[in-house]
């Protein structure tokens, strides 16, 4: 993987512990002003359904909505941890998959954004090496414009370091705001002394701005803690959230978050999770201007259910009811509804370890979780998910317990 390293673990501890053992819409516009405004104009999924297959099955790729409303599905990693140059769209009008013209070479644990151009920037990406390959041989410094009406890609200037598992922010601005990440990972089976989630290397505090106009990468302020494994989400003020993480060599994961001022070009602390340090873990922007961090994984041990709120007029942190049951590499992202959607993970318990099937929703105005009624059709994680225009929800590809998936899953109505 890139996430192989974390799955050359789990799907280990996932073994041992065997052997002991029409789709309907949301409701739309609002017309009648006279009807209860307490009715919700949009609803919530319920369900899942299969509304196709990759022609490759894939990890560690990205899943970007276009201007048009399709999602381009790019890169990734095959069962054997080969990265692909795979390229693929859904049609969300014919429900139809196609296959695209491949990237210039593989890539993975790349991050992929939408200008506002309408251009795709792929930036980075690469794999962690085995033992006894030159550090850093895999992980890429390049970046690419995709356009999706002409099917073509366009190298642009390379980014100052090479960097996987970074995050990418589209900013107000228009630039775009890659932070952190990895540059020279190496894969270490637990068996040979490595960590739990079978990584060893260097983490990055430096970031960099993109500027489509003038196709220049150019070094902006560092953060205090170098970090990947963490996430990065754009503020209604402008500026961004990046939380926890894993830091260099140990993997030991992070507490502290640090706030990125686009005006100064500079970070300040943020306050620290009040819950544990965590990795794996995920973020989403509520409507009401906050964050919701949940689940992850504390110093490669234990899986986590807690969930915070982040207040950023405060800058603090306020402890929410907790997800159930705890997770690890689970997506999230906010519906139309306001609510927030966790789909999938993983987690061990006193049963074994397992791919999740669940999709837990965060009712923002009561702070509690509650599951869809059906489950996924497919237990996955490390997969994508995507908000259509529609308010579906499309999920693609990712890890079962034993190998990456082709299957690609869409959510149902009520």
């Amino acid at each position: 993987m890139t996430i192989r390293l974390f799955l050359a673990s789990v799907v280990a501890i996932h073994f041992a512990a065997c052997a002991s053992h029409g789709t309907a819409r949301p409701v739309g516009t609002q017309t009648d002003m006279a009807i209860d405004a307490t009715i919700p104009i949009i609803a919530d999924p319920t369900g899942w359904r299969t509304v196709g297959k990759l022609s490759i099955a894939r990890g560690a790729h990205t899943a970007t909505l276009l201007s048009s409303g399709k999602v381009l599905i790019v890169g990734g990693e095959k069962e054997d941890r080969t990265m692909v140059d795979s390229v693929e769209i859904y049609d969300p009008q014919s429900m139809t998959f196609s296959t695209l013209t491949p990237l210039p070479e593989p890539r993975s644990n790349h991050m992929s954004t939408l200008l506002g151009s309408g251009l795709v920037l792929i930036a980075g990406g690469g794999r962690a090496n085995q033992i006894g390959v030159p550090e850093g041989t895999e992980v890429r410094n390049d970046a690419l414009l995709y356009d999706p009406e002409q099917g073509t890609y366009t190298r642009t200037a390379p980014m100052s370091s090479p960097r996987e598992f970074g995050t990418a922010v589209l900013l107000s601005s228009g630039q775009v705001l890659v932070v952190g990440g990895a540059n020279d990972m190496k894969t270490m089976e637990p068996l040979l002394g490595g960590s739990a989630n079978g990584y060893v290397g260097h983490a990055l505090s430096s970031a960099e701005l993109y500027d489509a106009t003038s196709n220049t990468w150019t070094v902006t302020g560092s953060m205090t803690a170098a970090r990947f494994l963490h996430t990065a989400t754009k503020l209604k003020d402008g500026r961004v959230l990046v939380t926890g993480g894993a830091t260099d060599v140990s993997e030991t994961s992070l507490k502290s978050c640090e706030l990125f001022d686009l005006q100064t070009q500079t970070w300040s602390m943020a306050a620290s999770f009040n819950s544990e340090d965590r990795l794996f873990h995920v973020a989403t922007l509520l409507d009401s201007g906050q964050v919701l961090m949940a689940a992850g994984k504390e110093s490669n041990t234990s899986f986590l259910s807690s969930a915070e709120l982040f207040d950023p007029g405060s800058s603090s942190w306020t402890a929410t009811a907790r997800i159930s049951p705890a997770r690890t590499l689970p997506t999230i992202l906010t519906l139309k509804s306001g609510n927030a959607l966790v789909v999938g993970g993983y987690n061990c318990g006193k049963d074994g370890c397992a791919s999740l099937d669940d999709s837990p929703i965060y009712d923002a105005k009561s702070e509690t979780w509650s599951s869809l009624s059906a489950p996924l059709v497919a237990s996955r994680f490390n997969h994508t998910a995507t908000l259509l225009d529609s308010g579906e929800v499309l999920v693609v590809g990712g890890l079962g317990d034993l190998a990456e998936l082709n299957d690609v899953e869409i959510s149902t109505g009520p």
